[in-house]
């Protein structure tokens, strides 16, 4: 499948190095010659609407899907806040507040749920949480560090944040990992990020994933994973993707540059992941593709996506939620339940499986 101009939304614009000291085995991803939907790939499906479709409760573009105890809470990037749904779809209300007042933020760019302490933390430019409740009541906010954080997840032992290569420009010193513990209190920071910093533009992709003491990142410039351990708190090199003619580094820099080559280099465009499989839906000369692979680097299976490239998030254990709008559900989605009639007009969709492990 040809790839449109909005996936130029989900681009990583900005500056990459090689940062690891080993160098394990790269994973080559070429062009597959085969062609599959990648939905086939997940298993034990459920479809779900959500049910309201006004104004306060519909969501065009989530950027973060997280179930907890049968509550569905999504990150609204256009309205900045945490729109909640019940296990039917009903919707429930919204967390946070945009605003300069205690309790309020300038900007949302990410969340994540502490299940122990059943706390919300909401991220804000540059670096600061804000805690709420589950029932959205806040609690108290919070300077993370100096630096500019773009995505937070939690594990066992506290949180993973990423500064996924946005940082001060005047900031030498860059990480791309930054390790806090449950009372958001800094603990330590990893990977050497670049000499040069380059604020890039905010994309959709969702680069790091947590599940129970692990959090994955995929580094999208440098195609290298890492994953934390909090067992151990330490950050390790897992692979690195190997592309056929990979959209150079200078490229990257640029928005300009990347816009006009995307369809004359590979990129990768985002990925899923559980506590055993990785799913990486990447480019090859304006081709998609996806493939999965087990964390020892074994690719299981590849191929040209036939239909639809979604993004998804997974729970923290083998569940996975793939967004859907209307539009999408209706133009490549044919094998549903015969009871799922959604109604083309109303909100999102919802996609729950597991990601297959044969």
């Amino acid at each position: 499948m040809k790839i449109i101009a909005y996936i130029a939304l989900f681009a990583t614009l900005s500056a990459c190095s090689a940062r690891h000291d080993a160098d394990p085995d790269k994973i080559a991803l070429a062009l597959p010659d085969n062609s599959a939907c990648m939905l086939d790939i997940f298993t034990d499906k459920e479809w779900l609407q959500l049910s309201d479709s006004s104004t306060e409760a519909i969501i065009p573009s989530p950027s973060r899907i997280i179930a907890d105890n049968g509550i569905f809470y999504i990150l609204d990037p256009r309205q900045k806040c945490i729109k909640t749904f019940d296990s039917s779809g009903a919707y429930r209300g919204k967390i946070g507040n945009f605003g300069n007042g205690p309790g309020e933020y300038g900007n949302i760019v990410d969340f994540t749920i502490n299940p122990d302490s059943g706390q919300i933390i909401v991220l804000s430019e540059p670096a600061a949480a804000h805690i709420y409740d589950l029932d959205g009541s806040f609690i108290l906010s919070k300077p993370l560090y100096d630096t500019s954080l773009r995505q937070i997840v939690h594990v066992s032992d506290g949180y993973v944040a990423t500064t996924d290569h946005s940082f001060y420009p005047d900031d030498d010193s860059a990480y791309l990992i930054y390790v806090f513990d449950n009372d958001l209190n800094f603990k330590s920071k990893h990977i050497p990020a670049r000499d040069r910093n380059v604020i890039r533009p905010e994309a959709p992709s969702r680069t790091l994933k947590s599940f129970g003491d692990k959090a994955v990142y995929l580094d999208l410039c440098s195609a290298e994973v890492y994953r934390y351990d909090s067992r151990d708190s330490s950050v390790s090199l897992l692979m690195t993707l190997d592309l056929p003619d990979m959209m150079p580094a200078e490229f990257n820099r640029d928005f300009d540059l990347f816009f006009d080559n995307m369809s004359n280099h590979s990129w990768i465009k985002d990925f899923i992941a559980d506590d055993s499989r990785l799913i990486v839906n990447y480019i090859v000369n304006g081709t998609a593709c996806f493939a999965r692979l087990s964390y020892d680097g074994e690719i299981i299976q590849s191929a040209q996506c036939d239909g639809w490239l979604p993004t998804a998030w997974s729970d923290g254990s083998d569940n996975t939620y793939i967004p859907l709008s209307t539009d999408d559900f209706f133009a490549f989605i044919a094998d549903t339940p015969a009871e799922f009639k959604p109604d083309r007009e109303g909100n999102m969709i919802l996609l729950k499986g597991k990601i297959a492990h044969h």
